[in-house]
This record gives C-alpha cells, sequence and structure tokens, in this order.
C-alpha cells in the first residue's frame, strides 16, 4: 500500500512549477509526519533493528562520500526517489549522480541516533524518521549544518532491506 501511495506521490509531483513542488512537497510531508504520530505503531523488533543496521550504513556510506555502498543500499526501481527542499530526484541513476555532486564538496549527515523511530507497515515496507544535522557545501566552503527530519521508506526484496525513499524536511 504504502508503495502504491509513494507512486502516486511521485507522479503527482509538477516538477515544472518549483512553487507548487515545494508547497506540494512542504504539505504531503507535514502529513505524512501527523498520520505517523496519530496511526504509526512501532516496528517489531527484528525489522527495526534490520533497518537501523541498513540505515547506519547508509549513513557510513553516505558520510565517506561511497557511491558503490550507496548504490548497493538504494532501491534498483525506477519509482525511487529522493525529495529535498529543492528538488525532487527520481530513479537511481539521477539520485546517484546527485550524490556524487555532492561528494565533491562537503556533503556530512549527522543523524540523532537515539531518536531513531522506525515503523513497521506490513513485515516488506517500514519507514524511519529521525532528526540529523547536514552540512552541504562547494568545494571548499565551510558551511554550518541545517537541521533536518529525515524520513525514509525501505522496501524488503530478497537482497534484504533497501532504501526506496529519501525525504528531507527542514526543521529550523
Amino acid at each position: 500500500m504504502l508503495v502504491s501511495l509513494t507512486k502516486e506521490f511521485v507522479s503527482s509531483l509538477d516538477i515544472g512549477s518549483q512553487g507548487k513542488l515545494m508547497f506540494r512537497l512542504g504539505y504531503r510531508a507535514a502529513v505524512i509526519l501527523f498520520l505517523l504520530a496519530v496511526y504509526g505503531g512501532s516496528a517489531e523488533a527484528g525489522t527495526e533493528d534490520e533497518v537501523k543496521t541498513v540505515f547506519r550504513a547508509f549513513i557510513a556510506a553516505q558520510n565517506s562520500h561511497d557511491l558503490r555502498n550507496v548504490a548497493a543500499i538504494l532501491s534498483d526501481t525506477p519509482e525511487v526517489a529522493w525529495i529535498t527542499r529543492r528538488s525532487a530526484v527520481l530513479g537511481r541513476e539521477a539520485i546517484l549522480q546527485g550524490f556524487e555532486r555532492n561528494y565533491q564538496g562537503t556533503w556530512l549527515i549527522e543523524p540523532e541516533y537515539d531518536n531513531i523511530r522506525v515503523t513497521d507497515f506490513s513485515g516488506e515496507v517500514a519507514q524511519l524518521v529521525v532528526p540529523a544535522a547536514i552540512t552541504i557545501g562547494t568545494p571548499g566552503e565551510t558551511k554550518a549544518p541545517q537541521r533536518f527530519v529525515l524520513v525514509q521508506t525501505y522496501t524488503k526484496s530478497a537482497d534484504g532491506w533497501r532504501l526506496a525513499t529519501i525525504v528531507t524536511v527542514p526543521s529550523g
């Protein structure tokens, strides 16, 4: 169900109009977070531990600018999406190219690991929500970290849990 909702959400994006897109993303992110708070249960221990392990591996690969390991964690489906406050990047190769560009400069993600929340929707789809500080800058540029909430959807395949959507919501 969540995968079909994600597909519907991604297909409804109006990439040509940045103002409308950012409004829709902000509104939908708020709705998702509200629904999680009201209806989301906690994950079973196995799912929660497995998803947290994959998330930690993803963050380690991101912070070491290891595109090969990031690629191994990303879902290999056309629907995979990375949604930021400025853009929606759709498709695995486009996401990897975006990360590769970011790795040319400053790129550091510092999640609050003690505040991770994992919700198991079906045993095959889980969502992880965690506050994080992200430092992003062009080569040679010194930037201060910015606060975000990371919302990630993981799907379970024969190869284990894979990252299907990445949403970064500014939080202050």
